[in-house]
């Protein structure tokens, strides 16, 4: 994995880091909850990332980066690879697939991308966004799908930080940051 800087390293996830997980991804619930109560966290919500988190570390299909400065998690970010399933009684579980009226099937899906708030503005969503991009494309998946909260500023910079540099094409900054990649929007 490359360095985002000489003391900030990219790499995935393991098990000895499931607790800082759990609190980043808290941090991120009540990050969106702030603009929308949806987002509330659950009581066992802690417990429940931890499983979560756990079973993502062990999943050929799941992708769970974190960012490390001087040995601490600063910042992680979450995609999976993405196939209806075949038994229709899991189906309800992958509800952010493609129905099967659709002949492209195979899907990556970028799920949760939080940087601890002094880290932002440094290029490390860039990063997270480039290394999830280069696991997709490995897996051979062309179409990517996404989900982030509209109107979020840090998002948004993100985006078109890490896609502004890689092409001019009059097409959005998700979109030319996946053409980088070889992918294309669905």
């Amino acid at each position: 994995m490359p360095k985002t800087t000489p003391t900030t390293t990219l790499r995935p996830a393991k098990l000895k880091d499931l607790p800082r997980l759990a609190e980043l991804g808290l941090a991120l619930l009540k990050y969106h909850q702030e603009f929308d109560p949806y987002f509330a966290p659950a009581r066992d919500a802690r417990a429940t990332y931890l499983k979560y988190f756990r079973s993502c570390i062990y999943s050929r299909k799941k992708l769970l980066l974190v960012a490390e400065s001087e040995d601490k998690i600063i910042a992680y970010s979450l995609a999976n690879l993405g196939t209806r399933p075949r038994d229709s009684r899991r189906a309800a579980i992958h509800s952010f697939l493609r129905p099967p009226v659709f002949q492209i099937r195979k899907i990556g899906h970028l799920n949760d991308m939080f940087i601890a708030p002094q880290f932002r503005r440094q290029g490390l969503g860039k990063k997270l966004l480039a290394e999830n991009y280069k696991w997709f494309k490995k897996h051979k998946i062309t179409h990517i799908r996404s989900s982030r909260r509209a109107t979020s500023s840090e998002v948004i910079a993100i985006i078109v930080s890490a896609t502004t540099s890689l092409t001019t094409a009059k097409t959005s900054p998700a979109e030319r940051l996946g053409r980088n990649v070889g992918m294309r929007s669905i």
